[in-house]
């Protein structure tokens, strides 16, 4: 396990965790076996990621408090990410043609990819097999049913195109 300028707060409990350096994380998050984090990652507390070796965050991906991952399929956030509170990434549905035990036991996993310097509104949810481009923002509340272009703005439920937003010529990332 690797702890390079890392801040861990007292109550954290690690699992054979990579943990790269300037990873910051709030208390009584547990990380655990095969956790992808880039450097610079904040995770505020609470956090629920039902299986965190299904998640992979970039670099300087900012994760505010009550983010909710039910990961049976994979997740990838991309570099320089922002989520705001509450953001709900669900990468699991049902078949909603069968019923009974067979409802429950009939899930289809599908994985979610956010791009780089996305920005992902207050209680926004995500479903399965969406993938949200580089740039893009996710208005607060909105429900993403469908890919989002990159550098486009999306709000709504379900979320819809609003226009295209102008990267920062200025803006210097690694």
């Amino acid at each position: 396990m690797l702890l390079l300028k890392t801040r861990l707060s007292r109550t954290l409990r690690t699992i054979k965790s990579r943990i790269y350096r300037s990873l910051k994380v709030a208390d009584d998050l547990e990380l655990f076996e095969r956790t992808q984090h880039g450097e610079g990652c904040v995770i505020r507390n609470p956090a629920h990621i039902n299986d965190p070796s299904r998640l992979t965050l970039g670099n300087h991906v900012f994760i505010n408090d009550g983010f909710v991952a039910l990961t049976h399929g994979e997740i990838s956030i991309g570099d320089y990410t922002l989520l705001a509170p509450r953001v709900m990434f669900l990468t699991v549905g049902h078949d909603y043609h069968y019923t009974g035990r067979e409802f429950r036991e009939r899930q289809t996993p599908r994985p979610i990819k956010i791009g780089r310097e996305c920005w992902i509104g207050a209680g926004a949810i995500v479903i399965p097999g969406v993938t949200i481009g580089d740039g893009a923002v996710v208005g607060a509340g909105s429900v993403v049913t469908r890919d989002v272009a990159p550098w486009a703005i999306v709000a709504g439920n379900p979320a819809r195109f609003l226009k295209t937003r102008v990267p920062n010529s200025l803006a210097v990332l690694p």
